[in-house]
């Protein structure tokens, strides 16, 4: 899942190594745009945001204080695994 879309007027890409900071990120409500791969053991998960809440959303990560369901959660952590694996 290379690549992506390109950038909406006003929206802002974003990117995170993270695995689990983007599982949260999907279930927040933020589309993964993209992949790349930046090392033999590294992928950066991309990310546009267009409402400009994503460093709220990411903060409320950080300090615990962001809810999310967590069978999507599980989910979406295998979902990714399984996409790094085949990038």
């Amino acid at each position: 899942m290379s690549g992506g879309t390109t950038i909406p007027e006003g929206a802002r890409e974003h990117r995170t190594s993270d695995l689990y900071l983007a599982a949260a990120l999907i279930c927040a409500g933020f589309p993964l745009d993209g992949t790349d791969r930046v090392s033999e053991n590294k992928v950066e998960f991309k990310f546009l945001d267009t409402l400009g809440t994503f460093q709220r959303v990411r903060g409320d990560f950080f300090n615990g204080s962001l809810t999310v369901g967590a069978k999507a959660f599980t989910s979406e952590i295998k979902n990714l695994k399984s996409l790094v694996h085949s990038v």
